[in-house]
């Protein structure tokens, strides 16, 4: 933890340096460190908390501050360069909210009832321009999402990111319609008259040719082909 403490190292002169030496003792400073420069200069490192102390009885020796330790060094070196970290700072943020920003959403089909559509539910899903990205997860979340909500439409969707950019490509679900069940059907007289004519492959036929009918008679019964 010493080495987290505030401390500051001193260059100290004046005649008799172990007088004085022996006073900062007397005074119960630590000493940290002492280097013995001159016969009548010294460096020391002692604590911050101690300076006070010792501009009290330093009398007439000539104290300079010349370095400090700690986390006062930190927060001085913090001070002197604070535009140059606020300015990395803020270049990082600008790199990092221009790489995962969408700027653009490129759907990849030719209907455009089709493309408006998805583009649509995409913003809903909160793929748009000006959005950040989405991982993986979540882009797999929405593709499901859309897909389960236009299951009659839709047979297949990718979001593929590139960059700074979706690309979105899907493949439309093609129904096959059923061919139409007849039901049996009677053949019935649309007006009064003679039959000249009559021939049916299905059904039972109820009125013969030359017979007379009346409108709404039934002419054939059941199937017929």
């Amino acid at each position: 933890m010493n080495r987290f403490k505030n401390k500051i190292k001193l260059n100290i002169k004046g005649k008799n340096i172990d007088r004085f030496i022996n006073r900062l003792i007397k005074h119960n400073i630590e000493i940290i460190s002492l280097e013995k420069i001159k016969y009548n200069e010294i460096d020391i490192i002692i604590f911050k908390k101690d300076l006070e102390l010792i501009n009290e009885i330093k009398t007439i020796y000539e104290i300079k501050e010349i370095r400090t330790y700690g986390i006062i060094n930190i927060t001085n070196r913090i001070k002197m360069y604070k535009y140059l970290l606020i300015f990395i700072t803020i270049g990082y943020l600008v790199i990092f909210v221009l790489s995962n920003m969408i700027f653009d959403v490129k759907i990849v089909y030719n209907d455009k009832k089709i493309r408006a559509l998805l583009k649509q539910e995409l913003k809903i899903n909160g793929i748009s321009k000006y959005r950040f990205k989405k991982d993986y997860h979540e882009i797999e979340k929405i593709k499901n999402r859309i897909l389960s909500k236009y299951n009659r439409k839709l047979e297949w969707l990718e979001i593929e990111s590139s960059g700074t950019k979706y690309i979105v490509r899907l493949e439309e679900r093609k129904i096959t319609k059923e061919p139409p069940i007849f039901k049996n059907r009677n053949i019935i007289a649309k007006k009064n008259g003679i039959i000249t004519h009559i021939e049916a492959s299905n059904g039972e036929i109820i009125k013969n040719k030359n017979d007379y009918v009346k409108k709404g008679d039934i002419i054939v019964k059941g199937e017929i082909s």
